[in-house]
């Protein structure tokens, strides 16, 4: 076990995890974004199976939100309003009049603090962020743990000074064949319901998990990307939406390589991102752009409506605390 620091660029810190078992996770100072997952394939052979900007200072805009941590708010906000208790929090749209990913107040190309780093029979590097803008003032807490095991736990711990409405995520990209597409990948997850979208991308009601949304049996995702439902045309040839998780558990497999990713969480459901609408730039991958790598962002359910937010989301002094677990393995 140890953890290794690199200066890759002017203010750019990267850290690097290592257990005694082959696998290594990199994460750097900006967006406490991940920039670097590496394991074997059933050949023995090691690969980084999350995509990255080949230029690193890309990360300082980070448009396609790789890597990175997503708070305090992740998802959508129709009209970037937010009403928590009796007040009205009026916010700046960054896609259209919508507010994604907490928009001028994200931390996804923040620049984080250091907070600990430790090296024993578990590595972890905990790094934080103060949240100015957003409703009670969160202090974002991340800790990144490497075990033998060949775990990445994910914690998240907030802690907020007044009532506010808090949902973070982490939004990397994977793909597991190591340069290739996705298009052989299967995902397979129990769900019994999900959010469809409307045009503008915004949640809807929750609808039973029926047809291509059934992913109860294994599936290929080139079946996803080349399904005519109207809800996978409206993502842009895939999917974007929340899932509920039954067992607050998600499979993605990749055959060709051999290996096999197993996300556990506390969160109730994620949004199953493919990529849709990754913008063309350089990626680590002999792929770029669309469908380079998919996300499993577990979080806490969408804001259907930022005026009628139900009083049991409402996080006030309390701290916040969810885990999620990133667990690699051959099949």
């Amino acid at each position: 076990m140890n953890i290794t620091e690199s200066i890759l660029a002017e203010g750019i810190k990267e850290y690097t995890l290592k257990n005694d078992v082959g696998m290594s996770v990199s994460v750097i100072n900006i967006g406490a974004a991940i920039t670097g997952i590496h394991v074997p394939d059933k050949k023995g052979g090691i690969d980084n199976v999350v995509v990255a900007y080949k230029d690193i200072e890309d990360y300082i805009e980070n448009p396609d939100y790789l890597g990175a941590v997503i708070g305090p708010l992740a998802g959508r906000v129709t009209d970037a309003k937010l009403k928590i208790r009796d007040e009205v929090y009026q916010f700046r749209g960054n896609e259209g009049q919508t507010m994604l990913h907490s928009g001028e107040y994200g931390v996804h190309n923040d620049y984080w603090n250091i907070e600990d780093v430790v090296v024993g029979k578990v590595c972890s590097i905990k790094m934080s962020c103060y949240v100015d803008g957003h409703p009670g003032h969160p202090l974002m807490n991340i800790i990144y743990t490497l075990d033998n095991e060949n775990r990445l736990n994910i914690d998240y711990k907030i802690t907020v000074d007044s009532d506010t409405i808090i949902s973070p995520t982490n939004h990397t990209y994977f793909n597991l064949s190591g340069n290739d597409g996705t298009e052989d990948h299967i995902v397979n997850f129990g769900s019994k319901s999900f959010h469809p979208l409307n045009e503008q991308l915004l949640p809807l009601g929750k609808k039973h998990t029926e047809g291509i949304f059934d992913l109860s049996s294994p599936t290929a995702l080139e079946n996803i990307y080349n399904d005519d439902h109207l809800q996978i045309k409206i993502a842009s040839s895939g999917f974007d939406h929340y899932f509920y998780l039954e067992n607050k558990k998600a499979v993605l497999t990749e055959p060709n390589s051999g290996r096999r990713m197993t996300m556990t969480t506390t969160f109730p459901g994620m949004v199953f991102y493919t990529g849709n609408a990754m913008e063309s730039k350089q990626f680590n991958k002999n792929i770029n752009g669309k469908h380079a790598g998919v996300c499993f962002e577990a979080q806490e359910p969408p804001i259907l409506d930022g005026l009628k937010i139900s009083p049991e989301r409402i996080l006030d002094k309390r701290k916040y605390e969810r885990k999620t677990t990133f667990e690699f393995s051959l099949i």
